[in-house]
C-alpha cells in the first residue's frame, strides 16, 4: 500500500478549532449534528457532508433550511462561505508542503488537523499567531506533533470503518511528455487539493531528476527531494467533480508513478465506499484508452501488519 510507502516522518501536524455562534449554530448543537468537511478553494467555501437520518428531528431540520443545505443521496452538503473561517485556511493551505488530514463539524465547532513540512514551521507559526490574535472565534489546541499517515487513519478506523479504493493505469501516450517533470521522474505523491481542474501535491521523487528552475516545481526541501507541483490528470479531476456532487470527503489520497504505471489509492468511510466504487466503474467505462483496473477495493484493517 502507497500509505506505507509515504514518508511523513518530518511532517509536523496542527489542530485548531474555529466556533461559529451564528442562530442556525445554535440548533447544531442541539441536533448533535456531526459532519466532515473539505475545503473547496474554487468556490472558496468549506463544503460538509451531514449524514441524513431516519427521523430528524426538529432542531436538524431547521438547521438544514437555515443554512440552505442541499441532498445528496447519503449527505445533506451544507457549504460554509464564512469569510473570516474560510479565507485563513485558505492562507495556510497556500503555504508549501501543508495538507489538511480531516475537517470536522461538531455542534457549533469546526475542528481541523493539518501538517506540514518541518523546514516550514516559522511560515505556519507566524499564520497560527495571526489567526489566533485576529479572530477571537479561532483557538489553536496544539502544534508539534508528529503524525504517521498510517497511524492516523488507525486512528479514524478504530472508530469508523476505513475503505482502500485503488486503482491502476498505464497511461496513454497522448498524456506523456518528456519535457513534463511528472513524467520523466518516477515519485509518490500526497494530494492537497484539485483546484480549476489542476492537482496541487506534494511529491517525493524517487527517481529521476528536477531540472533547475523547473517552474512548475515548488522546492520544499531539496535533501529530502520534496516538492509541491501543481499538475494535470484527467482521471483524478473527473473523480473529484464526482465526488464533490455526491458529498464524498476522503481522508487521504495518494498516487504514485513508476515511470510505466500510474496507481492511485483514496482512503474513504466505509459508508461511502459502495459510491466510490459506483464513481470508479463509471471512471473506467468512460476512459478506455487509460487502461484502468481496480486493484484494491478492501478494509483498512486488512492492510494492517
Amino acid at each position: 500500500m502507497l500509505i506505507e510507502e509515504w514518508d511523513n516522518t518530518s511532517f509536523i501536524t496542527c489542530r485548531m478549532v474555529m466556533k461559529e455562534n451564528s442562530q442556525p449554530f445554535n440548533f447544531a448543537v442541539t441536533a448533535k449534528i456531526n459532519a466532515k468537511g473539505q475545503l473547496d478553494q474554487d468556490k472558496n467555501l468549506i463544503r460538509f457532508s451531514i449524514p441524513k437520518r431516519s427521523n430528524p428531528e426538529r432542531e436538524f431540520q431547521i438547521f438544514l433550511t437555515a443554512t440552505g443545505s442541499v441532498e445528496a443521496n447519503d449527505y445533506w452538503i451544507m457549504e460554509l462561505n464564512k469569510e473570516s473561517f474560510v479565507q485563513p485556511l485558505i492562507e495556510v493551505m497556500n503555504i508549501p508542503s501543508v495538507y489538511f488530514n480531516s475537517i470536522k463539524m461538531d455542534g457549533n465547532e469546526i475542528k481541523l488537523r493539518f501538517s506540514f513540512h518541518e523546514s516550514r514551521l516559522k511560515d505556519v507559526s507566524d499564520f497560527i499567531l495571526k489567526a489566533a490574535s485576529e479572530n477571537p472565534d479561532i483557538s489553536i489546541l496544539d502544534i508539534g506533533g508528529r503524525d504517521l499517515l498510517f497511524n492516523m487513519v488507525q486512528e479514524i478506523n478504530e472508530q469508523n470503518d476505513v475503505y482502500v479504493v485503488g486503482i491502476i493505469s498505464k497511461p496513454p501516450e497522448t498524456v506523456l511528455s518528456a519535457g513534463d517533470a511528472s513524467v520523466r521522474t518516477k515519485w509518490i505523491r500526497l494530494i492537497k487539493s484539485v483546484v480549476s481542474g489542476k492537482i496541487n501535491g506534494i511529491i517525493r521523487i524517487l527517481d529521476g531528476e528536477i531540472n533547475p528552475g523547473e517552474t512548475n516545481f515548488i522546492p520544499i526541501y531539496e535533501k529530502e527531494r520534496i516538492y509541491q507541483a501543481e499538475t494535470e490528470n484527467k482521471i483524478i479531476k473527473d473523480i473529484e467533480k464526482e465526488s464533490r456532487i455526491n458529498g464524498l470527503d476522503y481522508l487521504l489520497r495518494i498516487n504514485r508513478f513508476d515511470g510505466e504505471f500510474w496507481v492511485a489509492e483514496y482512503y474513504i468511510l466505509k459508508e461511502d465506499a459502495k459510491t466510490m466504487l459506483s464513481i470508479i466503474s463509471d471512471i473506467i467505462e468512460k476512459n478506455q484508452d487509460w487502461n484502468l483496473i481496480l486493484r484494491d477495493f478492501l478494509p483498512f484493517s486488512k492492510v494492517v501488519p
